[in-house]
């Protein structure tokens, strides 16, 4: 997790749901952690039940996702009975998911999710369900985590290391690398000073999808902090495991 991410979490009530999952019907309002820059309103909350199946036609779709130049996605949907509001879904996934490439390389410009209403709504119910009715019983099927399957599900804990007389140099000996700028809310081309990388496997997943990342301790020079087995967020650099895991590689990395 970049440091500052904590901070940057706040708890608001959100958007009103804009995706309904099949024909369940949901009742209940409740708030929500939001993950970025939803207006402040209440939403029915989506059950567990409804968020799975959500993420089951949306791993469906997988066969009908195409990668092109420049991590262009495209989606040709198929008459197989995929609901709407799930196709809708998988669109805007698919035009964020291109968004986020195309401006990788603009200093600390990001997508605005309140641009992709349907998408937002998703992502805020999997928070609100992953917050508060967490279950760490990780459904193999999703390999690497999913929405309704984040892996792993909590923040890793942190391990202080030091003191070292150059942090950089021993960091760089053990494998790790500066993390690439998109990835820390930098021009694409630069890098992340105080944040490393090192890919890894972490459980079913396989590197480089998951990372060790390390971080320079604030306030003590000469100490750094190691978080251990999280989605590796240089998403542009790596074949990704599933069709839609840069959208939940960002989500991962707000919640946790």
């Amino acid at each position: 997790m970049d440091t500052g991410r904590a901070a940057r979490r706040t708890k608001q009530t959100v958007l009103g749901l804009a995706i309904t999952v099949l024909t369940l019907s949901i009742s209940t309002s409740q708030p929500a952690i939001a993950t970025g820059d939803q207006p402040s309103e209440t939403h029915p909350t989506a059950t567990r039940t409804q968020l799975q199946e959500t993420q089951r036609q949306l791993n469906a779709l997988a066969p009908y996702v195409t990668r092109g130049p420049d991590n262009q996605q495209k989606l040709e949907l198929p008459n197989d009975g995929t609901t709407q509001p799930v196709a809708t879904l998988a669109h805007e996934i698919i035009n964020y998911q291109n968004e986020v490439a195309r401006k990788s390389s603009e200093p600390r410009r990001k997508p605005l999710l309140a641009n992709y209403p349907a998408l937002s709504a998703f992502l805020q119910s999997a928070t609100d369900i992953a917050t508060h009715n967490a279950d760490t019983t990780l459904d193999l099927a999703a390999l690497c985590g999913d929405f309704a399957n984040p892996y792993p599900a909590d923040n890793p804990e942190r391990t202080k290391l030091g003191p070292y007389q150059d942090r950089d140099k021993e960091l760089h000996a053990q494998g790790y690398h500066n993390t690439k700028g998109y990835a820390c809310g930098k021009p694409g081309q630069e890098v992340c000073r105080t944040d490393f990388t090192r890919s890894r496997a972490a459980g079913p997943c396989p590197a480089p999808s998951m990372r060790d990342q390390a971080s320079h301790s604030p306030s003590q020079p000469e100490y750094i902090w190691l978080q251990e087995g999280e989605p590796n967020p240089e998403t542009a650099d790596y074949e990704w495991p599933t069709w839609n895991w840069g959208t939940y590689v960002t989500w991962w990395h707000n919640t946790y």
